[in-house]
């Protein structure tokens, strides 16, 4: 097929950087569009004879069969929002041209085509509509506001009202702030309940807000209708795991991975969900694959660095974990840092970046436990109390359970046999399922019949410890979502 091999490579070096930019911090994000741009340069001739080739084919039709154009059909449409372009040839020319660029992603040619009908007929809605998103694609967030701003002035069309919103929730995210994307994305969803693109971004808003069971029902009824649709699986898996539900997070990314089979953020978070079950070799094997794609980025690292911790190799730990913080210097990777760095037995150093955790992102349940153990290590013992009965102070009932369980931990590791049972204790009758709480307890019944200290069991409490850090509040990603 003509030219099939040179946009066969063009889609595969696309594909390489989308996966890329999704990792990358501000300065390796210039270099990765800087080449991307360099990609659409080198398309851009092939896209230019094609359109010029549709020009030459339309001028023969218009010649010599003038009734096979197919015309827009814009019968749902009342007049106001379609304007006088479309009644001549010309300008119906002009916007199929517009929409040409549009759907073969050349927004800036598509801005031009689509700026000059708006500025000689501004009453064509559907045209600003358009010119809107192409801004919007291209970064000027303020020409793409201000088309938005007179479209949802003038448009009376519900489904054209729906397409507004849907814009201004693309521009809400990409600045970041998933709360009021979600405002706009209710207004689509009461125009459209079914529209699974909407469904889809209200999940992922809910998810980066904490809500995780909203995020789960949001994918869930989204996935009636798009069953077949690998992200939907990967965000509806992604709130299963972080509510905890470890094996119905790994059916889901199963399924994402059926549909999505060479995505390596996909099987990366895979193989973390694996980890948390226990199942080294398959998340060892899953990562393996990846390394043979080449596809190294901060949150493979990161999946190495757990592996390493698992397996205890904590040095090696440190390395990877190291790698992921260099590539995206985020609170989850800082942690996670910090957590293999205190694996190793280098407190010090586990304490420079639990303390730049919190000066960077503020408070911190991983970071305050960290800086806990660490204190109490160090003998002061008041320090780590303070940090402690501020986790205890907490409203959820699995933060004040670890709190109270790492308090226990702190007395065991003192020796303080019977107040370390007694917190212990506390802590299970909150919440039975932190698997380190149970571990403790049986050290401390353990001491508690041998009526003695044994400091060589009690020395051990550092290695004991998951090598998660806390138990079950780990997210699958980078940008781990705040509550």
């Amino acid at each position: 097929m003509l030219f099939h091999k040179s946009f066969e490579r063009l889609h595969r070096a696309v594909e390489r950087i989308a996966q890329q930019l999704a990792q990358a911090d501000s300065e390796q994000r210039g270099y990765l569009l800087q080449e991307l741009e360099a990609l659409r340069e080198l398309a851009h001739p092939f896209l230019e004879m094609w359109l010029k080739l549709e020009d030459q084919l339309d001028a023969l039709y218009e010649q010599y069969a003038p009734d096979h154009h197919e015309k827009i059909d814009t019968t749902p449409m009342i007049a106001a929002e379609i304007g006088t372009t479309l009644s001549s040839d010309q300008g119906y020319q002009l916007f199929r041209k517009g929409l040409g660029y549009f759907d073969l992603l050349m927004f800036p040619e598509s801005i031009r085509e689509f700026k000059e009908i708006v500025e000689s007929d501004p009453d064509m809605v559907i045209a600003r509509l358009y010119l809107a998103i192409s801004y919007l694609a291209t970064g000027h967030y303020e020409e793409a506001q201000s088309h938005l701003n007179i479209v949802q002035k003038s448009a009376k069309d519900k489904l054209l009202q729906a397409a507004v919103h849907d814009a201004r929730a693309q521009l809400w995210i990409l600045k970041n702030q998933p709360a009021k994307a979600m405002q706009e994305l209710s207004a689509v969803l009461a125009i459209n309940p079914n529209y699974s693109d909407a469904q889809f971004n209200y999940a992922v808003c809910s998810y980066l807000l904490g809500d995780y069971k909203q995020a789960q029902a949001s994918a869930q009824k989204a996935l009636v209708t798009e069953p077949k649709d690998g992200d939907l699986w990967r965000i509806y898996g992604a709130a299963q795991f972080a509510q905890g539900n470890l094996l119905q997070a790994l059916k889901a990314y199963q399924n994402a991975s059926t549909w999505l089979p060479t995505n390596s953020y996909i099987a990366t978070e895979m193989a973390i969900i694996l980890l948390h079950l226990g199942r080294l070799k398959e998340a060892d094997a899953l990562l393996r694959e990846i390394e043979r794609r080449g596809h190294h980025f901060a949150h493979y690292y990161g999946a190495k660095g757990e592996l390493a911790l698992r397996l205890g190799h904590t040095q090696e730990a440190v390395a990877f974990f190291k790698k992921q913080a260099c590539l995206t210097r985020t609170n989850l990777s800082l942690e996670r840092l910090a957590w293999a760095l205190y694996a190793d037995k280098r407190f010090d150093e586990a304490a420079h970046y639990f303390e730049r955790h919190v000066e960077l992102f503020g408070y911190s349940l991983q970071a305050t436990v960290g800086l806990a153990r660490i204190a109490s290590l160090r003998g002061q013992m008041a320090a780590a109390r303070s940090y402690l009965r501020r986790i205890i102070r907490a409203k959820q009932d699995k933060v004040r359970a670890l709190g109270l369980a790492e308090l226990g931990r702190m007395y065991l590791e003192q020796g303080d046999i019977e107040r370390a049972k007694r917190y212990l204790h506390c802590s299970l009758r909150i919440d039975r399922s932190q698997e380190s709480t149970l571990v403790f307890l049986g050290i401390a019944m353990h001491q508690g019949a041998l009526h003695e200290t044994q400091p060589s069991d009690l020395q051990t409490l550092t290695e004991v410890t998951p090598s998660f850090g806390i138990d079950s509040i780990s997210l699958l990603s980078d940008t781990e979502a705040t509550t």
